[in-house]
């Protein structure tokens, strides 16, 4: 894979593990395009990585996916397992041995995760704790002080699994660091846009309303699940299953999906502010719309 590197710049790889050597790593290369898969399968295997295996996403069912996904890394003896998606180029082959170096190094880091949106390379950069922006290119630690990561399948489709699972690491006690050192791309025109269905979009902002319930409003130690939590609750907060989604109109889906902010909570939190979805109500069945609200100028009092 050509790079543009400068002679420095090469100089700093050399210090990288050889791919061949990197013999506690799985790496999972998922989509839902066979073809897609084999070539990134085959991509990895010729520049020497030793442990590769394809995995098909039929269901597009992402939580569950995911997890057979680690769980076939830790029966295989990994310490690590990197998931990879078929439609993200690698533009820098130091991409994963400088992430496989730097969290084999430091045993208090339980994910590393490049940028991803082709960005120039930066081999100086130093990888910083964030909270999980994206699983895209996800180099995972398969034990953070005892437990083996998984993500909530509870987060249905697509959407908002992945930072739930980066609140999870540092809840086990683990950073996670952002490397802008070797970014990927990811061809977010070849994946299945969610937006053009109302009924995943709905599923989606489902996920991100159950990320924030279990995280900030109810809290992590005190969180059941959605049935539990629905039990506590009047009816216009609840969260509609699946189920209950499938029976609304198209337009009662798009009532709903656009009724809950589509940004991440830590966003709001880092900047002191509250979060617009910690009071949502669902305006499908009689509740307020706190997001037009909100928008207006509205805040709890």
């Amino acid at each position: 894979m050509e790079t543009n590197h400068t002679q420095s710049d090469r100089i700093i790889q050399m210090n990288f593990t050889d791919p061949h050597d990197i013999k506690d790593v799985l790496f999972v290369c998922s989509g839902w395009n066979e073809e897609g898969v084999a070539n990134q399968v085959k991509r990895f295997e010729s520049q020497g990585y030793p442990y590769v295996a394809p995995f098909i996403d039929r269901n597009h069912h992402e939580t569950v996916n995911m997890n057979r996904m680690i769980d076939m890394a830790a029966e295989r003896g990994m310490r690590y397992a990197h998931l990879v998606d078929y439609d993200v180029e690698y533009r820098y082959t130091e991409t994963v041995p400088a992430m496989y170096d730097y969290i084999k190094n430091r045993p208090d880091v339980g994910a590393v995760h490049p940028w991803m949106q082709g960005e120039d390379a930066d081999p100086t950069a130093e990888p910083y704790d964030f909270y999980l922006q994206d699983g895209t290119s996800l180099l995972l630690r398969l034990d953070i002080n005892g437990w083996l990561p998984q993500f909530d399948e509870e987060f249905l489709f697509t959407g908002w699994s992945d930072l739930d699972l980066g609140e999870n690491i540092h809840h086990h006690g683990a950073l996670i660091m952002n490397d802008k050192r070797y970014p990927v791309k990811h061809d977010l025109g070849n994946t299945r846009r969610r937006s053009q269905c109302s009924f995943l979009m709905a599923n989606e902002r489902r996920n991100r309303l159950i990320l924030s319930l279990k995280w900030f409003v109810v809290g992590i130690t005190k969180w059941r699940g959605v049935n539990e939590y629905n039990k506590t609750v009047p009816r216009i907060k609840q969260v509609p299953s699946m189920y209950e989604l499938a029976t609304y109109t198209d337009d009662e889906l798009e009532t709903w999906w656009r009724s809950i902010w589509p940004e991440h909570p830590q966003i709001w939190r880092k900047d002191g502010e509250l979060d617009p979805v910690d009071n949502w109500e669902t305006p499908v069945i009689g509740g307020r719309n706190i997001r037009e609200m909100w928008e207006q100028g509205w805040r709890p009092t």
